[in-house]
């Protein structure tokens, strides 16, 4: 079947906050929620830096395997010399670091802070560093203290990342990824992760509500309905992520949190991809993808599954909130939570649907 379908936004839908970045000649330190395009400017800025008659040799680096990935493939769409100029943080300076013109640095809360103040780390390459970051999508694994301070060894919170760099700051509040509907029950169900108004008011769609899908328990019902959402919406230029909150390290009974328990459930029925945050390359993405929310993050889905929703508000050692938070924001139309059991404090903004009243479940008889 198809590969993930890359919709590259022409440099001409820019707006007026994210020009004034793009064309900004010092170091930039872009913020923004979920779906303000961040990644997208700076991807943007580093393909200009290549275009120029006399090129910018910049490099554009970015924590997450999966988003280099992505936003390889999309660069090589424009330029294909700034193709070979993106790469994973950690790849990059392990393997290939190098003297560079400008460093952009994508999703830049996720290395330890030492990363950027140490003379010998990532500075000794460039004497440009514009990042992009968010506090709200920090999920690496012991990046918050039991205090609720952010653990510096772990991770670089953006006031922190101010401090040593003091660059332009381009604040971007408009929302471009989500409809109306899935950030109103983003807001709701994160208070952790107040999302500004203005980002909510900027949708430009309003959409339909997140359904909620109650299976009182019922494994073999959930996955015959999460087999039927993928089968009604599977398309070539529509893609959809299997979002879970962990990768393959189950623990008793924790198989049914995992993305591998997904993959091997889907993998014969459908041309699916996995992929998780310990696998160092990514060789393909198909347009149906099941990650953990580490590996999704920078991402985005016409349509998002997340089976154990109901586990949104616990506390693991290696997942939490920010986890959850960043996985229902790579929906950008269709949003399905599955429940064990109802949460009545999310009863204004999604549908409520109970497998167990399903007899049967396929594509015209869909709890939604």
């Amino acid at each position: 079947m198809a590969d993930y379908y890359f919709n590259f936004p022409p440099i001409t839908s820019l707006t007026i906050p994210q020009q004034a970045a793009l064309n900004e000649p010092n170091s930039i330190a872009l913020s923004g929620g979920p779906g303000t395009g961040k990644s997208f400017v700076s991807l943007w800025r580093h393909i200009s830096n290549h275009r120029r008659e006399n090129p910018i040799r910049s490099q554009l680096l970015t924590f997450t395997t999966s988003l280099a990935y992505y936003l390889k493939a999309s660069s090589k769409t424009q330029n294909d010399a700034a193709a070979s100029f993106v790469d994973s943080t950690k790849n990059w300076y392990f393997n290939h670091a190098g003297n560079r013109a400008e460093i952009i640095v994508d999703e830049a809360q996720d290395m330890p802070l030492e990363f950027y103040q140490s003379p010998n780390q990532l500075s000794q390459y460039s004497v440009k560093i514009s990042y992009g970051a968010d506090n709200n999508q920090i999920l690496k694994s012991g990046s918050v203290n039991t205090d609720g301070t952010f653990n510096l060894n772990v991770c670089s919170p953006s006031e922190k990342l101010k401090e040593i760099f003091h660059n332009r700051p381009h604040l971007l509040d408009r929302n471009f990824r989500n409809t109306k509907r899935i950030l109103q029950f983003a807001n709701i169900a994160f208070a952790n992760a107040p999302i500004k108004v203005n980002e909510i008011n900027s949708c430009r769609e309003l959409g339909e509500k997140p359904s909620l899908i109650i299976t009182n328990g019922n494994l073999q019902l959930q996955n015959s309905t999460i087999k039927s959402i993928i089968e009604q919406f599977n398309a070539d230029q529509h893609n959809i992520g299997v979002l879970t909150p962990l990768a393959n390290s189950p623990w008793a009974g924790g198989d049914i949190l995992t993305a591998r328990y997904y993959y091997n459930l889907l993998n014969n029925d459908f041309d699916c991809s996995f992929f998780d945050y310990q696998q160092e390359r990514l060789s393909s993405m198909k347009n149906i993808h099941i990650t953990p929310f580490k590996s999704a993050k920078g991402l985005e889905f016409d349509t998002v599954i997340i089976p154990c929703f109901n586990y949104y508000r616990n506390e693991f050692n290696v997942i939490n909130w920010r986890d959850f938070f960043v996985g229902v924001t790579r929906a950008k139309s269709n949003l399905f939570l599955f429940v064990e059991n109802d949460i009545p404090s999310l009863s204004n903004v999604v549908e409520r649907q109970i497998l167990a009243q399903q007899t049967q479940t396929n594509n015209n008889d869909l709890p939604f």
